[in-house]
């Protein structure tokens, strides 16, 4: 019988050793006869695996002219002894750096200082041959040798909530400047970096749970300070409730407050679905109903976050046919040609009565507040003033005194605003300690800081457009309206 030859791999042996294996046997026929056979060979080579390294830690890919490149990492034989360490500068020649002892199976750290690299660009490699000559796997390194001076600098950023408009965190060192990296798919550059904190806007990249988010940090002149730092993505928890007011049947709107999140509402009537949408703004809301509901009928309201997420859902009181108001007139300050005020229900228009003696029908009545034009000297301090309310119908539905006052008062001189920026600013005399906006009738809330004749409230930037309408209120301390100007809007 011929020798035979086989090939094993196998930790904890030498590769290409070769082992005789003898053995012997032999075979019964099927009438019962056994017969030995002869002694035969196998001759058997067993190969050991290919030996590892790695860098650790990472090398820097910037170091400055002079300063020596210290490279590390760690090296697993497998089934080696022993290891040389090789390295490899550009397209020069391998340098037998040093030889190191290892168990089979165990990790050795090594390290490789390099000294001397000249100032431009460079690609290190690096690798280690076992004490069988097996070479491991091959280490690349690119490094940038200059004789500016080294940058450093890293980023921590914090949890970023689905939906939030921008990853924000901190950073130490010389970073100046981000890059996004979606899936590992750069997606934006740029972020607002300063005194210790960053802020990058995402608001247009949809980002999902699924998506791995990672920053690279640079420095001003846009040399890689750290990279592939990840950014934890979380569900963003929304809560938010919504309070509807009691509907009026014929009414082409129902409104109401909300708290949170809720960005929308879907219409239910008679348990069918009818629509979704609304106007969420400042804790207030308007949902266009049309004549979808009737007295009779019954209607619900799903509040919802901007994902389309229920937060809360409450029924719509639907008012009985008999009509029903209140007016509330704020205080009147004598000279003023206006009284302004309050009003709930099915309120469409309103008498003044002064002394006794009816003066005026009339009234401009929307989205709760009331304005009634009176002439400047009509009105004086100590005089009896009344307001009633009426429905479209003319029934009666309430009535209110007007209190008059001439101890406060205040005006706006001018009140202007720059398209594209971020303020109202003006001027302003007597007792206005703060204000209100309305945007197109739909109210921001209070602010404004007074002093000195001036005034500046806050809007937020590209809030306001060339075509809106814009006004200002001025109030007291004691929130009594003084005066209302339309502001002035300009390029």
């Amino acid at each position: 019988m011929q020798k035979s030859k086989s090939i094993i791999r196998q930790k904890g042996i030498p590769y290409n050793k070769t082992i005789d294996i003898e053995y012997s046997g032999s075979v019964k026929t099927y009438d019962g006869v056994e017969t030995p056979l002869s002694k035969a060979v196998l001759k058997t080579t067993i190969e050991t695996e290919v030996p590892k390294i790695k860098f650790d830690p990472v090398p820097p890919k910037r170091i400055q002219t002079g300063t020596e490149l210290n490279l590390a990492g760690t090296f697993d034989g497998l089934t080696s002894k022993s290891f040389i360490l090789e390295y490899k500068i550009d397209d020069g020649n391998w340098v037998a750096y040093k030889k190191y002892s290892t168990s089979p199976g165990n990790e050795v750290k090594w390290s490789a200082p390099i000294s001397n690299l000249a100032s431009g660009d460079h690609t290190i490699q690096v690798r280690a041959t076992d004490d069988y000559g097996k070479e491991s796997n091959l280490l690349n390194q690119k490094i940038s040798v200059s004789d500016l001076p080294i940058t450093k600098g890293n980023i921590k950023p914090n949890v970023y909530n689905i939906g939030d408009t921008n990853v924000t965190g901190t950073y130490q060192g010389d970073v100046a400047r981000l890059r996004l990296y979606i899936n590992g798919v750069s997606a934006a550059w740029g972020g607002s970096v300063e005194k210790g904190k960053f802020v990058f806007y995402v608001g247009n990249q949809k980002i999902s749970q699924k998506d791995k988010i990672t920053f690279n940090a640079y420095d001003k002149e846009n040399n890689l300070l750290e990279e592939n730092v990840p950014v934890q993505v979380s569900e963003k928890q929304v809560s938010g409730t919504i309070t509807p007011d009691v509907y009026n049947p014929g009414n082409k709107n129902t409104t109401g407050k909300y708290t949170g999140e809720v960005t929308k509402a879907s219409l239910y009537v008679n348990g069918k679905y009818i629509s979704t949408g609304g106007t969420f703004a400042n804790g207030n809301f308007s949902y266009y109903v049309g004549n979808k509901i009737k007295a009779q009928d019954s209607a619900y309201l799903i509040a919802k976050d901007k994902s389309g997420k229920e937060l809360d859902r409450k029924n719509v009181e639907i008012k009985s046919v008999n009509a029903v108001g209140t007016i509330r007139p704020d205080y009147y300050i004598e000279g003023k040609s206006t009284i302004v005020g309050s009003y709930t229900g099915d309120v469409s228009k309103a008498r003044l009565i002064v002394n006794g003696k009816t003066i005026s029908w009339g009234g401009s009545f929307a989205k709760g507040r009331f304005s009634y034009y009176v002439k400047s000297n009509l009105i004086k301090q100590g005089a009896s003033v009344t307001m009633e309310a009426y429905d479209k119908n003319d029934k009666k539905l309430d009535s209110n005194n007007v209190l008059v006052s001439a101890t406060e008062k205040g005006s706006f001189t001018s009140a202007t605003h720059i398209v594209g920026s971020s303020t109202v600013k003006g001027t302003f005399t007597g007792d206005i300690k703060i204000a209100k906006v309305y945007i197109n009738g739909v109210a921001k809330a209070w602010g404004g800081d007074f002093g000195g004749g001036a005034f500046s409230y806050y809007v937020g930037k590209n809030k306001i457009k060339t075509t809106d309408i814009v006004t200002i209120e001025g109030y007291t301390k004691d929130m009594k309206l003084l005066d209302t100007k339309q502001v002035e809007l300009k390029k």
